[in-house]
């Protein structure tokens, strides 16, 4: 049995491999992303073992690492692929437990947990959110349409307002800064001014855009 459970892992681990190389070369190729989807989800559904080198939450920041490498490259289709955008949308609803912390890490500087096992790290949920906006300019700055970037940012704001009051008037003045600035200077990037001011309404900090319907 155990043979066989290496067998299957070492073969999904192939297929993940060729489904990389797919959508590097085709990043519309839906199979290619869902299949990447349901390995995930199957890898999550038989992790129990905290010690494997493997752990699920390192298998979540590959794939998180491999989408950012995607978007954020100079090939022009993958910046603005749906595919992609929406395939790493999922992963961070599906596995934001193993993505952020739910509030800032302790500054108590106690790194064990309760059962004397050192605690892992994640980033907490402003520096995730901040790095996340810095992924979506990115990718705007490689293709100037990308409305499926801006798209995600306006989900990752979704998900952001959930989040307790206090956490999210630091992350939404946050963004609306930095969203303004980038806005300041590509002024013709009309998709991305219509995606900053829906930010800035909906942290309910209009008047940081002077309220204006332009900038």
């Amino acid at each position: 049995e155990d043979g066989q459970d290496e067998a299957a892992a070492a073969a999904a681990a192939a297929a993940l491999d060729a489904t990389a190389v797919l959508l590097l070369l085709h990043p519309e190729h839906l199979s290619a992303a869902n299949f990447r989807k349901r390995c995930l989800r199957r890898r999550h559904d038989d992790d129990d073992d905290d010690d494997d080198e493997d752990a699920m939450d390192v298998i979540i920041t590959r794939e998180m690492l491999y989408i950012e490498t995607l978007v954020t490259s100079p090939l022009y289709r993958h910046a603005k692929s749906p595919t992609l955008w929406a395939h790493r949308l999922w992963v961070v609803k599906t596995f934001h437990h193993l993505i952020v912390l739910p509030c800032n890490n302790d500054d108590n500087g106690d790194d064990k947990g309760d059962d004397g096992n050192e605690k892992k790290r994640y980033p907490a949920a402003e520096v995730f959110m901040t790095s996340e906006l810095g992924m979506v300019m990115k990718a705007g700055e490689r293709h100037a349409g990308n409305y499926h970037a801006w798209n995600y940012a306006r989900e990752m704001l979704r998900l952001l307002t959930s989040r307790p009051a206090a956490a999210v008037e630091r992350m939404m003045a946050a963004w609306v800064e930095r969203t303004h600035a980038w806005c300041i200077i590509r002024r013709q990037q009309m998709i991305a001014m219509r995606r900053g001011m829906f930010i800035a309404r909906r942290g309910r900090l209009w008047n940081a855009w002077g309220g204006r319907g332009g900038v």
